[in-house]
C-alpha cells in the first residue's frame, strides 16, 4: 500500500499530536476495494501452489476479449537467484507452441500458401527432400498433421530431439543426462535431418511400428505436428519462426515471443527446472528441440494474453487485422474428435470441470504452460511456469487452479 505525505508540512510543535488535529482524528480505515481482494486471493492461490510443488516461477494473466483483467510474475527465474519473474519474462512453452504454429499455418493458408487437402508427399518431392516411409504416404495431408490423425507416433527417439550445447562446442542430450537412452550422434540436430532420420525407411531412428495408415485413429504426435511446421517452411519458402515473426509476432507487438533462442536476451528468459531424486531441483540448462515447431517457442504472459485476445476477437489485434474472423473459427472448429475432446487447426477443444474450453496446454523438462479460454464468457487465462510437471495428479490439480482462475476472473470483468 502507498502512503502518500500531505502537501504542506507540519510544524514541528504539532508533530505528536498530528497534523491539523490529533492522530486519532485523522485516521482512515480504508477498506480494500473488491479487486484488491480478488487481486490478492489470486496471488495467494499461486504462491501456495508454487510452494506446493516446488515451482521457482510462474506468471499469469487473466484476460477478457477487451482487457487484460490481472498480470503479474511470482518467483524467481532460477533458483537460489534474485531476478524476478515479470508478465515479460519469456518461459519455453512446450505445446502451447502447436496452437501458435496453427494459427501461422492458418494465416498461410487464408494467404493461399497451403492447403489442408494437400498431400505432404507432393510438398516434400517438390522440394527434393525425403520421402515418408509410412503405410499409404500418398494419402496423407496437412489435415491429417494438424489433428493428430497421421497414423504416426512418437517413440523414446524423440526424447533425442531435445539437445543444448555443452559450452565447448559439443552437442549433448538432454535425455542421456537424465535416463539411459543412447541418442545417435550421427543424426544432425536441424529440423529437417531430425525428421529424415524418423520418416525415412533408411533413418537412423526409423522403426515400421511408428507408422499407422493416416486418418484411422487419433495418435497425439509431436513428429508429426513437427512434420507440419516443416510443410509451411517449404510451401512458403520461410521457416515457421520467420513466417510467425512477419506476420503474428510483429504486427501484434509481441516483442518476447520467439522460436529462436538468439532472438532473446537469456539473462532474462525463465530457466527450467527439474526435480532430482532427493526432493531438491535441478536446473537445466537452456536446451533447444529438433522438432522445434512442436514446442520450442518462448514467449511471456503478456505476449500470450494478446495472442489470446487477438483469437477471442475474431482474429483483430488492437485494430490489426491477424486473421479473418472464418479462419479464426475454422482454426477452432471440431474438424476431428467429439464434444470432449476435439481438435481443429492444432487448437483443441476440452471440456473440464463442465467448463468448455479452447486453446492447448503444454509439458516439457522443467516447464509446463496453459493457454486457454472459454466462448461462452470469453475469459481466458496464461499460466506459464519454470518448474516440473511430473507429479501423478498434476492434470486434476492445474485444471482445477485453471477453473479457480477463470471465476475470479468472472469477478474481475
Amino acid at each position: 500500500m502507498n502512503i502518500w505525505l500531505p502537501t504542506a508540512l507540519c510544524v514541528s510543535t504539532l508533530i505528536l499530536a498530528g497534523c491539523n488535529g490529533s492522530s486519532d482524528d485523522n485516521k482512515t480505515n480504508t477498506a480494500p476495494s473488491q479487486s484488491e481482494v480478488i487481486h490478492q486471493q489470486i496471488r495467494d492461490l499461486i504462491n501456495t501452489t508454487m510452494a506446493q510443488d516446488q515451482i521457482p516461477g510462474m506468471s499469469l494473466a487473466l484476460v477478457s476479449d477487451q482487457d487484460v483483467l490481472f498480470a503479474e510474475g511470482f518467483g524467481v527465474r532460477e533458483q537460489n537467484q534474485p531476478e524476478s519473474i515479470t508478465p515479460d519474462t519469456p518461459f519455453w512453452l512446450g505445446s502451447v507452441s502447436k496452437a501458435v504454429m496453427g494459427t501461422a499455418i492458418t494465416h498461410a493458408m487464408e494467404n493461399q500458401l497451403l492447403d489442408l487437402t494437400t498431400p505432404i508427399t507432393s510438398t516434400l518431392n517438390a522440394a527434393g527432400s525425403f520421402t515418408l516411409a509410412t503405410p499409404e504416404a500418398d494419402n496423407m495431408a496437412l489435415i491429417h498433421l494438424v489433428t493428430h490423425i497421421s497414423g504416426i507416433e512418437d517413440d523414446d527417439n524423440y526424447d533425442c530431439a531435445y539437445f543444448y550445447d555443452n559450452g565447448a562446442g559439443q552437442t549433448r542430450y538432454l535425455a542421456e543426462d537424465f535416463s539411459d537412452l543412447s541418442c545417435n550422434a550421427s543424426v544432425p540436430t536441424d529440423m529437417s535431418s531430425y525428421l529424415r532420420s524418423y520418416l525415412s525407411a533408411d533413418g537412423a531412428y526409423y522403426d515400421a511400428d511408428n507408422f499407422n495408415p493416416p486418418g484411422e485413429e487419433h495418435e497425439y504426435s509431436n513428429i508429426a505436428s513437427a512434420l507440419a511446421g516443416y510443410t509451411l517452411q517449404l510451401a512458403t519458402g520461410q521457416s515457421l519462426a520467420d513466417y510467425a515473426q512477419a506476420n503474428l509476432f510483429s504486427p501484434m507487438g509481441m516483442l518476447n515471443t520467439s522460436w529462436k533462442l538468439s532472438d532473446f536476451d537469456i539473462s532474462r528468459i525463465a530457466v527450467p527446472h527439474i526435480r532430482n531424486g532427493n526432493g531438491g531441483l535441478i536446473s537445466l540448462p537452456f536446451y533447444s528441440l529438433s522438432t522445434w515447431p512442436d514446442g520450442g517457442l518462448r514467449s511471456s504472459a503478456n505476449d500470450l494474453a494478446m495472442f489470446l485476445q487477438m483469437v477471442m476477437n475474431q482474429g483483430n489485434s488492437g485494430g490489426v487485422q491477424i486473421l479473418r474472423p472464418d479462419s479464426v473459427e475454422l482454426m477452432q472448429s471440431n474438424i476431428i474428435g467429439d464434444d470432449n475432446e476435439a481438435y481443429g487447426i492444432f487448437w483443441n477443444t476440452t471440456t473440464m470441470n463442465g467448463r468448455v474450453l479452447k486453446g492447448h496446454t503444454g509439458s516439457d523438462p522443467g516447464a509446463f504452460s496453459f493457454m486457454l479460454y472459454d466462448p461462452a464468457t470469453q475469459l481466458g487465462v496464461v499460466l506459464i511456469a519454470n518448474g516440473d510437471d511430473n507429479f501423478a495428479g498434476m492434470d486434476t490439480k492445474y485444471f482445477g487452479i485453471i477453473e479457480q482462475l477463470l471465476q475470479q476472473a468472472e469477478k474481475l470483468k
